[in-house]
Order: C-alpha cells, then structure tokens, then sequence
C-alpha cells in the first residue's frame, strides 16, 4: 500500500518515521504541522489495517484502507487547511 502510494505521490512524498505497532507490525508516521497522520499494519492478518488521523483535539480512524485512500490523506497532511 505504502509502495504504490509513494508511485502515486512521488514529488510530493515523504519519507514515514517507521516504528513497530508493540505487536510486531509496523506504523508509519507523519507529521507536518499540528497535523499527524499514522498507517498501522499489523502482523496479525486477522487484525484490521487502518489509517489514524489527527489534528489538534480532533481525531479519526479509517479501517482497511487502500494505497488511493492513502494518497489522499497526504494530500489532507499537506494542505494548509
């Protein structure tokens, strides 16, 4: 998912801080601003991926997500709004 997003974004694209989720998955994390958006993979194929966005005291979470979806969070990450 990570992979074809970055083919989809690459002038735009930056590189995630990586971390384990504590369950042997990964997370990928960025952050611009007051702005942070987290991709969680777990190891468990029977555990939902999802995407984790927050701003400020606002957040949210989008369950089994696709590399599209991804790119559009980026664009949420990246904008001024």
């Amino acid at each position: 998912i990570a992979q074809n997003a970055f083919v989809k974004l690459p002038n735009r694209w930056r590189a995630p801080r990586v971390a384990t989720d504590g369950g042997g998955g990964a997370r990928l994390t960025w952050r611009s601003g007051d702005k942070e958006l987290r991709a969680v993979f777990p190891a468990d194929a029977r555990r939902m991926q999802y995407l984790y966005l927050e701003q400020g005291e606002k957040h949210s979470m989008i369950p089994n997500f696709t590399a599209v979806t991804l790119c559009n969070q980026f664009d949420w990450l990246l904008s001024h709004k």
